[in-house]
Formats: structure tokens, sequence, C-alpha cells
């Protein structure tokens, strides 16, 4: 593995980049279909909550009645992006700076603390075990 004097760059293997990534990828997914789930459940469950508290008293509900949640958002196409083009690159090795490597590697992308965030509204564990 060469770095260069600074160590902020090195080389990796494009096969092992490839397949970490894919991993990442697949982890994302996972964690944000169950985030979709855990969407789509509390949406039903304020909807009902709402209804029921309407049926019973429907003053108590004005014109402008809204629901807000924050709706999962899926990073899959980023991960394929990059995957995609180290599939093409025709290099045994890429060289990464540290950025690169937080991102691929280590998954620490800057949009992780909001995907966590919102995935943590639908107690979904696994995206929040992810952040560092």
């Amino acid at each position: 593995m060469s770095m260069t004097a600074n160590a902020q760059q090195m080389n990796f293997k494009t096969a092992d980049l490839i397949a970490k990534l894919e991993s990442n990828r697949q982890q994302h997914v996972t964690e944000y279909n169950e985030a979709v789930k855990g969407y789509k459940e509390k949406i039903e469950e304020t909807l009902s909550e709402a209804l029921a508290k309407f049926k019973a008293d429907p003053t108590i509900y004005d014109k402008n009645f809204i629901v807000t949640l924050p709706t999962p958002v899926s990073y899959e196409k980023e991960y394929t992006t990059i995957i995609e083009m180290l599939t093409f690159c025709t290099d045994e090795t890429i060289m990464l700076d540290r950025g690169n490597f937080q991102n691929f590697v280590l998954d620490e992308w800057n949009w992780k603390n909001s995907f966590a965030s919102t995935a943590g509204v639908y107690n979904v564990g696994g995206a929040l075990s992810k952040v560092r």
C-alpha cells in the first residue's frame, strides 16, 4: 500500500472497495425499508388517533389539520453510482483520500446523521447504530 507524504491518501484494492460498498448499500437499503415501514405505521396510527378524536368531538380540529412526519430518504443511488464507477475502473487499486475513505469504507456520509435521525423516529435501531 502506498501513501503520500502526508498520509491523507492511500491506495486500496478496487475489488475490496466494491465489496465494502455493496455491503454498506445493502445495510442502508435494509434500514431504509425498516424506516419506511415504521413511517407508514406511524402515519396510520396518527390518522387513526386523529379520526377517533374527531369522531368523539368534531369541533376539536380546524380545517387545516396536517400530519407532519419526517419522510425517510433513500441514498441507495449514491452507493450504486460509486459501485458502478469502480466496476468500470480498469485499475486494480484506487487512491482514496480521507473523506472518500470515511464515505466508502466507514460509511460515514454527510447525510448519515439526518438519515439516522429520521429513521430513529420510527424506532429503526440499525440506522442509529451506524452513526459514529
